[in-house]
């Protein structure tokens, strides 16, 4: 063996080969998702603290599968252009998310309801965004709903009741008054579906994606609005109960056939029959403009709503 000591200096092992390229494609990987995903941010100092935590990260993995023994200026250098690149990536995903979102505000602002109750939508369905569609969904669900049971009302013949030509017809229709009170068993199953639906809309409003101040001003609203609309439901549906008891009333006086057609209207050949109708008719009349309340109620509250993102956006 040789007594001789080396005095060079001793060269130390590079990093694994395996770890840089592991730590190599984790950082492509973070990059490419920094590309391939929504903004979250779209204020300017948003998007710097959103890309300085994202440099940060991808900074910390190359620091130590690629320069934790090399010169400073290399991992320093490097991270300034990895912050350069994502800044960039980030400031044109809010430029394109502003777009999206202006487009979106503006028909989102442009929602209104005709005189039917039936949600009005601006028709470029290329400025429907993440607000414009989860209340169009919600307004069109609800809009099917109500649609569904309108059609058993009219199948059972209970908007019949108050024409007498139709009655004229089709007089089987007040000799089976069966057909409109059996509807009100179905009322409990409307009412349960109406319900979910408002509580699946909250829950689709909290998943937009979007900026947080805009999300955040969308869902404050639907909580403040969520306790009276659940409480709408019920009673709509409870009005909607109290009619159909008065239209089977109704179609039992017709169904004594004390009356005649006089064009759309009954001519009764009975005072008591006529005062019977004509009250049931009254009652349904009374209950109709107690539901066009709750509706006018709930318009107003969406456009409150609308009121209220439209600020937090501008």
């Amino acid at each position: 063996m040789s007594d001789e000591l080396w005095d060079g200096e001793i060269e130390t092992a590079g990093p694994n080969p395996l770890i840089r390229l592991g730590g190599g494609l984790a950082a492509l990987i973070i990059m490419v998702g920094i590309a391939a995903t929504n903004a979250t941010q779209v204020s300017p100092s948003g998007v710097l603290m959103v890309s300085l935590l994202q440099t940060t990260a991808i900074a910390a993995i190359l620091y130590f599968t690629w320069f934790r023994e090399a010169a400073a200026w290399k991992p320093i250098a490097t991270t300034a252009a990895i912050f350069v690149v994502v800044m960039l990536i980030n400031l044109g995903k809010a430029e394109q998310n502003v777009a999206v979102l202006k487009a979106d505000m503006d028909t989102f602002s442009k929602l209104h309801f005709d005189c039917g109750g039936r949600l009005v939508v601006p028709p470029d369905p290329a400025t429907h965004g993440p607000f414009s569609r989860a209340t169009i969904k919600l307004a069109k669900e609800a809009e099917k709903l109500n649609d569904e049971y309108m059609l058993k009302l009219d199948q059972a013949g209970a908007f019949a009741l108050f024409d007498a030509d139709r009655v004229r017809v089709n007089p089987g229709m007040v000799k089976n008054c069966g057909a409109i009170i059996a509807i009100k068993a179905d009322i409990p199953k409307f009412k349960a579906r109406h319900l979910a639906l408002i509580k699946r809309g909250r829950d689709e409003f909290s998943a937009i994606d979007a900026p947080d101040e805009l999300v955040e001003a969308a869902l404050s609203g639907v909580e403040a609005a969520m306790p009276q609309a659940l409480s709408d439901v019920e009673r709509t549906w409870d009005l909607h109960s109290r009619q159909i008891d008065e239209a089977h009333a109704g179609c039992r006086v017709l169904a004594r056939g004390n009356w005649m057609p006089d064009g759309h209207v009954f001519a009764f050949t009975s005072r008591s029959d006529m005062a019977a109708f004509n009250r049931h008719g009254d009652r349904i009349n009374d209950l109709a403009e107690q539901l066009d309340a709750i509706a006018r109620a709930g318009q107003q509250r969406m456009r409150d709503s609308q009121t209220k993102i439209m600020g937090s956006f501008k």
